[in-house]
């Protein structure tokens, strides 16, 4: 598949039940609301036998920026810049990668060593890019620039084909006591990964801040797999909300975030310090801790479980 080559033998012998699936005559296929991880990709592009590719944009360039190329066959980039967009990398010399280094747009290799022609944060302008904010002037200015350069907030850099590929966030870098940055938005996608959690009921949100050595989550918890744990382990309980808070129980849940989150590739300093089990799930109509998308929306869950962040935070730091 790196060559660009199928493989009719296993499509046939081997894949040809998974693409029945989807009714055996799927062609092309397209992931854009948002990352789609490397194994996941290079999994469907080899079970489904066609190209799954990635596109990225945002609600302010009117969905399109870039698409990655059917016959792209490299996992984890967000493609080529459509013709609409002009786009550029603006260095970010605050803002700082896994090893400590900034994103700067005069850079030649990324975090990994790979060649790359440089980083920084996605600045966008084109005919599809809209022109502001309705009845915002205050947020238009911070986000748009007199050029017409729309900020996205997002990290980038391009590869040697021209490429782009999404590496950070600007907005889910939080600084720690310490000065360095942990990734949020990384964080809670690789605990994400935990049998224990419940991704529906709005999976784990990751916090730090500038008064915390090492940064803690609040856990939605998958009910079954908690009564199934408890049950092989012989840990007694009455209510779900009793076994959420047993610490035995805890101390499962806590040790395979962990496990988790090395797999997932995150720094010494993005394991978790301490969690909390949540059993009360968030939504998007009774707390609004969510969106009508199912994605997290980290002021209202810091308001809504404010007690069990601060809770944590006693906990866990020095």
């Amino acid at each position: 598949m790196p060559q660009g080559r199928y493989t009719p033998l296993f499509d046939t012998l081997v894949f040809k039940k998974f693409k029945g699936i989807l009714g055996g005559k799927l062609a092309f296929a397209l992931s854009g609301g948002g990352p789609i991880h490397s194994a996941v990709q290079d999994w469907c592009r080899t079970a489904f036998g066609c190209p799954l590719v990635q596109g990225y944009g945002l609600t302010e360039t009117c969905g399109g920026l870039t698409i990655q190329h059917p016959t792209d066959w490299e996992l984890g980039v967000a493609g080529d810049i459509l013709p609409s967009n002009e786009v550029v990398l603006r260095s970010t010399p605050d803002v700082t990668d896994i090893n400590g280094n900034p994103y700067l747009a005069t850079d030649v290799v990324d975090k990994d060593g790979k060649p790359c022609l440089g980083r920084g944060e996605v600045w966008v302008r084109g005919n599809n890019v809209t022109s502001g904010y309705y009845k915002k002037p205050d947020k238009t200015a911070a986000d748009y620039d007199e050029d017409g350069f729309f900020h996205t907030g997002d990290v980038g850099l391009f590869r040697p084909n021209g490429s782009l590929q999404i590496v950070d966030r600007i907005k889910n870098l939080v600084k720690l006591k310490g000065g360095e940055y942990i990734r949020t938005e990384q964080m809670n996608n690789a605990y994400n990964n935990s049998d224990f959690v419940d991704a529906v009921a709005g999976g784990v949100y990751s916090y730090g801040d500038g008064d915390m050595d090492r940064p803690v989550c609040l856990v939605q918890c998958d009910h079954g797999k908690l009564e199934g744990y408890a049950l092989a382990n012989g840990i007694e309980y009455s209510t779900i909300e009793d076994l959420a808070s047993n610490q035995a129980m805890n101390e499962a849940v806590f040790k395979d975030l962990r496990e988790q989150g090395k797999k997932g590739g995150l720094s010494s300093l993005e394991l978790i310090a301490g969690c909390t089990l949540l059993t009360d799930p968030w939504d998007n109509s009774t707390n609004n801790c969510l969106t009508a998308t199912n994605k997290l929306q980290p002021r209202v869950i810091q308001r809504f479980n404010a007690a069990e962040l601060e809770d944590l935070k006693n906990r866990t730091q020095k």
